[in-house]
């Protein structure tokens, strides 16, 4: 593999493998993208000469990367999976899951999700995702907010809508909720939970050295942070575990 990082490879707000001692992916080596949405990094990769898989179980986000990546001319093999099921058909080089979505999963999902990472990678590969550390449970138990949009609407809907969120952690069980109740203006109503587990960096390689890796680091960020992890993100790098 070649020496350029990860933010080169993803712009300043991208990935960076700088802070991994080992040779990291460059042109000609395969990454898979898990969860990679509307492709925002899988292009970055493929346009500095990478071998891209993204995997996404939402269809509209896949349909929307393949089109962009015809519009801008990106060879980028994008497919429509639940990629806690996917069987890969290939050895890649490096492995990505981020934007904290490892930790939206439930105990037994994170673990076959690392079995599918551990399946895709070549022995020398690298998985780099990100959690919430256990340091950002907020003290405060219990939070509130509200919104409401008239016109032409936000985040939630494309119409006016009310929308009623609240934040509840809960510290000796290390996870954390942020549910929104959408009401929109014929009273119906729709409530989105999203569960998130937290770690720490011990817990984190606990877990990964049950389903077979070894930790390389973790970090403040993916984007190349040298420090301990502050309070709002993980950073994770992991190998396949050497055998004894």
């Amino acid at each position: 593999m070649h020496a350029a990082t990860f933010t080169e490879l993803t712009g300043p707000e991208g990935i960076d493998y700088q802070t991994v001692p080992d040779p990291e992916p460059g042109p000609g080596d395969a990454v898979v993208d898990f969860g990679c949405g509307p492709g925002l990094y899988a292009e970055r990769f493929a346009d500095r000469g990478l071998a891209v898989t993204g995997l996404d179980a939402a269809e509209t986000a896949i349909e929307y990367a393949r089109d962009r990546a015809i519009e801008v001319g990106l060879d980028v093999e994008y497919r429509h999976v639940d990629y806690r099921e996917w069987s890969p058909k290939r050895e890649y080089d490096a492995a990505i899951l981020i934007n904290t979505d490892f930790g939206t999963f439930d105990p037994d999902d994170r673990r076959r999700i690392l079995e599918r990472v551990r399946s895709a990678l070549a022995e020398d590969g690298h998985f780099a995702f990100d959690v919430l550390p256990v340091a950002a449970l907020a003290e405060t138990e219990w939070t509130t907010d509200w919104e409401l949009r008239a016109g032409d609407g936000g985040f939630w809907r494309p119409d006016p809508y009310l929308a009623l969120s609240a934040s509840v952690t809960y510290p000796e069980e290390a996870v954390s909720l942020d549910q929104h109740l959408v009401v929109e203006p014929n009273g119906e109503a729709t409530m989105y939970r999203f569960w998130q587990q937290h770690y720490t960096p011990d817990s984190i390689d606990a877990l990964l050295s049950e389903c077979g890796f070894d930790l390389e680091g973790t970090f403040p960020d993916l984007q190349g942070g040298s420090g301990p992890s502050d309070e709002d993100l993980l950073g994770v790098v992991g190998t396949i575990a050497e055998k004894s």
